[in-house]
């Protein structure tokens, strides 16, 4: 409908374009006149009658001239139109007896119903992949936000808003699962680059942002994708990443290694940085393989390994604002790392947990180091709220050869 000249958006912020330009725009100042409009417009198809249209303007208080206040907001509307010269518009609500309706025969695209339309004509059975894609790809560039932010508070916007929400997921999800089909994997990273411009914490969205990226071959793109998601779980949501989004890193990771290379290219990629100090800190993923392969070489050599929990609390039993905890945790993560040695391992646990690998130590000689931590930490937050306790197991060979601890931790709590 390209030559449609009233367009209106209701996705984001409500706004009338007329021939391209916007319209009306004097209703941003007139809360009351907007939500009026808004309220028939998506009423489109019926008249609506004065009572329900009082009780969505005026739920929360008592207006004892309904029938004035409502010709006022009508009056004020009309007179926007007037003043603003559209004649398109002119004729753009109707009245009835105790009802007023949005006019359904202008020449007029809606962005909500040309949603939906699309959404439905995608399900329509027996179209083809493609067709279903270009009408998917189309709605895509429609839904841009929330339904009407600037009222989206209000009770007969929030069920709508959440409708076209999961509508849209739902779409960009089958959307997904058509290119994945078609192996349009560079298509899937558009997609879901856009539909996280919308809807940035569904986790599924991260998911299959990272593995079409792996899928084209952008390794560090998908390495940064899952430290940013990661990021988001444990600073924004407080909330620690699942497990699909952890056993992705080693899917990535494992990427390059499918490619040949001489002896020289792959000693190349496994050096360390040389300028690397402290402990090895990494994805819980890895972690979890680093400890296999300790305890292996625990069996074999007779040697001695222990494993450490650090956790973070807070004295007043509240919980901490997820902004604050990721600076303990960074803090956290950094007094450890530098209080390690280089052949000790640490990675995050849970929101507000590490979990440290400590191979050739005793008992005695696990609590100095974690002591040691304790007390640089605590340099860093005097006089704080923060308390950081640890757990230290020791793991043990049983009699079938396998690594095994201790029903319990050894724990230390402070003393205050």
């Amino acid at each position: 409908m390209a030559n449609t000249k009233i367009k209106i958006k209701m996705f984001g912020n409500f706004e009338i374009l007329v021939n391209g330009n916007v319209a009306l725009t004097q209703l941003r100042q007139a809360k009351k006149t907007s939500q009026f409009l808004e309220y028939l417009i998506l009423k489109k198809d019926r008249a609506v009658p004065h009572e329900e249209l009082l009780e969505m303007l005026w739920s929360d208080k008592e207006n004892r001239n309904p029938a004035t206040a409502l010709r006022t907001l009508l009056h004020r509307y009309r007179s926007l139109v007037e003043q603003s010269g559209l004649p398109e518009l002119e004729d753009s609500i109707l009245t009835a007896r105790g009802a007023y309706q949005w006019n359904s025969n202008l020449d007029c695209e809606i962005d909500v119903f040309e949603f939906e339309r699309l959404c439905q004509e995608a399900r329509t059975p027996g179209m083809s992949n493609r067709e279903c894609i270009e009408r998917y790809l189309q709605m895509l560039q429609i839904y841009t936000g929330p339904l009407l932010t600037n009222s989206a508070e209000e009770m007969w916007v929030v069920p709508k808003s959440v409708y076209y929400h999961d509508l849209f997921l739902e779409s960009v999800f089958t959307l997904l699962d058509l290119l994945k089909v078609e192996e349009e994997y560079d298509v899937i990273v558009q997609v879901c680059r856009k539909a996280m411009d919308v809807d940035m914490f569904d986790e599924r969205l991260h998911l299959e942002l990272m593995m079409a990226l792996v899928k084209t071959g952008k390794k560090r793109e998908a390495l940064s994708q899952y430290y940013f998601a990661t990021d988001l779980h444990y600073k924004q949501l407080g909330i620690q990443p699942s497990g699909e989004i952890r056993a992705v890193y080693k899917l990535i990771v494992q990427a390059d290694q499918e490619m040949e290379a001489d002896i020289e290219k792959v000693q190349n990629m496994l050096e360390e940085d040389k300028d690397g100090h402290g402990a090895f800190v990494c994805e819980y993923e890895i972690f979890k393989e680093i400890y296999q392969l300790q305890r292996r070489m625990l069996e074999r050599y007779n040697g001695t390994m222990f494993l450490a929990l650090l956790t973070i609390s807070n004295t007043y039993e509240q919980r901490f604002d997820n902004l604050v905890l990721d600076n303990i945790m960074k803090q956290l993560l950094h007094v450890s790392q530098t209080n390690l040695r280089r052949g000790d391992t640490i990675s995050r646990y849970s929101v507000m947990q590490y979990v440290i690998l400590l191979p050739s130590v005793t008992y005695e000689t696990g609590r100095l180091v974690l002591d040691r931590i304790k007390k640089a930490f605590y340099n860093e937050y005097v006089k704080s709220s923060v308390v950081l306790t640890y757990k230290l197991r020791p793991l043990c060979i049983n009699k079938y050869d396998t690594a095994v601890a201790p029903k319990r931790f050894f724990e230390a709590k402070d003393e205050e």
